[in-house]
């Protein structure tokens, strides 16, 4: 069970703050969430067509790919995937942790010990995030594009 919490921010607090730390406290948290689903999803996965608009690959990532592979002494791509990934948990447990804190911190600064929250969505049958996919595919003109 999921459960999606709604929490007031108090936006005249929130326009008192330093404008850096404003911007802070907003990346930070965007930042945390973009890790975490990160850590969770990122495998290597290539989609395959005959127009290279609905080939979900870049040449540059590819390259960037064995340039890691080489610095990690590794060519078997999911061996590679596996000792890459574990250190990147790693490394991304720990960023999250520190956003975390960083947040907690701020908005102890601005807001106070209180945080109130409020369930406004309970998801029951969310998707385990390594069960599903979402492929990028579009059609695609066969004449030059104007």
């Amino acid at each position: 069970m999921i459960e999606v919490l709604k929490i007031p921010v108090p936006i005249d607090r929130l326009r008192a703050m330093p404008s850096e730390e404003r911007t802070l406290f907003v990346l930070a948290g965007d930042a945390a969430n973009q890790l975490n689903t990160l850590a969770k999803i990122m495998l290597f996965f290539w989609y395959f067509s005959k127009s290279n608009f609905n080939s979900f690959y870049f040449a540059s990532e590819i390259i960037v790919l064995n340039g890691i592979f080489a610095a990690i002494g590794e060519t078997d791509l999911l061996r590679a995937q596996e000792t890459l990934m574990g250190e990147v948990r790693i490394a991304l447990n720990e960023m999250t942790t520190l956003i975390m804190a960083l947040t907690a911190a701020i908005w102890k600064k601005n807001f106070g010990d209180h945080m109130d929250a409020e369930v406004c969505l309970e998801v029951a049958d969310a998707p385990n995030s390594f069960e599903f996919s979402i492929p990028f595919f579009v059609a695609v003109p066969d004449g030059p594009i104007s």
